[in-house]
Formats: C-alpha cells, sequence, structure tokens
C-alpha cells in the first residue's frame, strides 16, 4: 500500500520532471468592447511546439490594467479547449485593458508566459475622446456620442 501511494505521488511530479511547458492560446469573440458586455473566450491548451495538450482540467482569464484585475472567469477544459463568458463590469472606465489566460499549472512559471491580449472597452456614460484618440477635445457632445455608439452596435452585433 505504502508503495502504491508513493507511486501516485511520483505520477503527479512527472510533468514537473518531464519538463512539460503548458500554455494557452486564447481567442475572443472581438476587440472593442461597452461596458457591460460578456467577452466570449475560447482557450486551448498546447506544449510549447503548439502541439495539443491534455494536461490541466480548468483553465481561467482575466480582464486586468496595469494594476488590477477587473473580471474573472473559469472554465473547464476537454480535450485541450475550453470556453467560457467574461462579464465586463459596467462602472469600467473606457479604456484598453488586458484579456489574460493561464492555468494553475503555468503559475510555476514566469508570469510573462500567459497569453494575453489587448482589447478597449468603451463605457458609453463615461467616454471621453481622449482616452480613445489621444485628441485634446475632452467630451464628446451627446449626439455624436450616441452615433459612435450606435455605429459600433450595428458593426458589431
Amino acid at each position: 500500500m505504502k508503495n502504491l501511494i508513493i507511486t501516485f505521488l511520483l505520477s503527479l511530479a512527472l510533468p514537473l520532471q518531464a519538463g512539460i511547458r503548458e500554455r494557452v492560446h486564447l481567442i475572443s469573440d472581438k476587440e472593442v468592447y461597452l461596458s457591460g458586455e460578456k467577452i466570449l473566450v475560447t482557450l486551448r491548451t498546447t506544449n510549447e511546439k503548439k502541439q495539443k495538450l491534455i494536461f490541466s482540467k480548468i483553465a481561467y482569464a482575466e480582464l486586468a490594467d496595469s494594476a488590477v484585475s477587473h473580471a474573472q472567469a473559469m472554465t473547464l477544459v476537454s480535450a485541450g479547449m475550453g470556453t467560457m463568458a467574461l462579464s465586463i463590469p459596467e462602472d469600467l472606465p473606457t479604456g484598453y485593458y488586458r484579456l489574460i489566460a493561464y492555468t494553475r499549472y503555468m503559475l510555476n512559471e514566469s508570469a510573462d508566459i500567459r497569453n494575453e491580449k489587448l482589447i478597449a472597452v468603451i463605457n458609453p456614460k463615461t467616454l471621453n475622446i481622449k482616452q480613445l484618440t489621444g485628441s485634446s477635445e475632452q467630451h464628446l457632445n451627446s449626439d455624436l456620442q450616441s452615433s459612435l455608439i450606435l455605429r459600433y452596435t450595428y458593426r458589431c452585433c
């Protein structure tokens, strides 16, 4: 019985000893979102050579800026694939955010191996044109703001 337990524990450590390097590839449905929308995310786990890897059973995604994570979600990974919907908070300010994907196994390595994608979030309640374009104008007038939102909605949805 003791040998069986030792064998089991060693089998858990085998991927670490074998040098398996798990990676998560991230695909989102769009690159520009309105606050309050859901980001549809598909994840694929592979090794360093981009070959399908069936190792981790759960994957995570976060929406973060440089300081803090604003939303998190997790999904079951089956046959190296997983899908999830990550809800963007209604009060998230307009700006650019990082969509980050990883597994717990990847946390054993450096943070720079996590797959990231830059996305834009537009909050129509607090839309500031300077945040989007770098213009010196502070705020859009309400007609132009509505037009921008309608064009975005028509084009993307």
